[in-house]
């Protein structure tokens, strides 16, 4: 069954509530309420966000997680005794041990 609407705002109840009204297929598309012609209403899917949106907002997304992830996933660095002692000796030299 085709879906209308009323588009007399101000002037009738179910335009202000935008009321979907259904009419049979064939019949008359007048308001029941102000007797008006009613304006056909296009599904309106599940997702009414504009593709123009999706096609920006997800490339960007995307590209910022990339980002964030080249940031944040370098190699591990060491920890313990050994980091502390390769990053002494990275400073100063003359502190390394010679081996025995």
């Amino acid at each position: 069954m085709p879906r209308y609407q009323c588009i007399q705002f101000g002037q009738c109840v179910k335009a202000d509530a935008s009321e979907v009204i259904e009419i049979p297929a064939g019949a008359e598309s007048k308001c029941p309420q102000c007797g008006q012609k009613l304006e056909e209403v296009n599904g309106g899917g599940k997702f009414p966000v504009p593709p123009k949106i999706v096609l920006i907002a997800v490339p960007a997304v995307l590209v910022l997680g990339g980002v964030i992830w080249f940031f944040l996933s370098g190699e591990p660095k060491p920890s313990g005794p050994q980091a502390v002692e390769s990053a002494l000796t990275d400073v100063w030299p003359w502190l390394k041990t010679s081996p025995k």
